[in-house]
């Protein structure tokens, strides 16, 4: 079950490194991970790293530059996690963009996540859907913060 109501955060806009903390409203907008950080604070109380300090002189424009700084990121952070096989609402959802892990959602339940991707507003989608369902890396469960 989750601890906070997903429908205030859809819509909120995507905007390259940003990261609100918890309990911060984020109407100005956040990344994926911005987004995974504040979900998995409000969910766990758990503080992940906000990785601004590697960002700098990153152009979001340059999208190979993004992508290995994106990757890098999630792979360091995946070590707080245990990977699970089957997931339950709070846990977070890795995808493959590209053949790389460079997306990260927030499962909420009954098969949907909850996520912000480039140009697009923060939405809840179907893992099922055409656009996921091949490109899950796997479930991720905070605990080792």
């Amino acid at each position: 079950m989750l601890k906070f109501e997903t429908r205030p955060l859809l819509g909120v806009p995507w905007v390259w490194c940003a990261r609100p903390s918890w309990p911060q409203q984020p109407s100005a907008g956040w990344d994926c991970w911005g987004l995974f950080r504040w979900c998995v604070q409000a969910q766990t109380g758990i503080v992940l790293p906000d990785w601004l300090a590697e960002t700098q002189g990153v152009d979001p424009a340059d999208w190979r530059q993004r992508w290995e700084l994106q990757e890098a990121c999630i792979r360091t952070g995946l070590p707080a996690f245990e990977k699970v096989e089957r997931p339950r609402p709070g846990d977070g959802v890795m995808l493959f963009m590209s053949r790389r892990p460079l997306h990260c959602g927030f499962y909420i339940g009954n098969g949907r996540f909850l996520h912000v991707d480039r140009n697009l507003p923060t939405a809840i989608d179907r893992l099922d859907d055409m656009r996921w369902r091949d490109r899950i890396e796997g479930y991720y469960r905070a605990g080792r913060v």
